[in-house]
């Protein structure tokens, strides 16, 4: 079996082989929970955000164009106020 570190990953993989198996039942994705929980239970990981940088920042910098203040366009992104007067710098 490989070896993922990531649970994400792991319980993706996990879900992909049960579905070759047969349908996703209810034991199956509780047998899935029970595996993953085992493999990660009390660990504490970061979970970055997966999204298109230039998308994101395109539509930052229309934000501030159409006048929303840097605190504003941050609350929106999920971002700080510093990232976003990093992001206008650079544009």
């Amino acid at each position: 079996m490989e070896m993922i570190n990531d649970p994400i990953r792991r319980t993706l993989l996990l879900v992909k082989e049960a579905s070759v198996r047969g349908p996703l039942t209810d034991a199956a994705l509780l047998q899935i929970e029970r595996a993953v929980r085992g493999e990660f239970g009390g660990d504490v990981f970061y979970v970055a955000q997966s999204c298109d940088k230039a998308a994101r920042n395109a539509a930052i910098l229309a934000d501030l164009k159409a006048g929303l203040s840097k605190r504003e366009v941050a609350r929106r992104h999920g971002l700080t106020a510093r990232t976003i007067s990093d992001i206008a710098k650079k544009s």
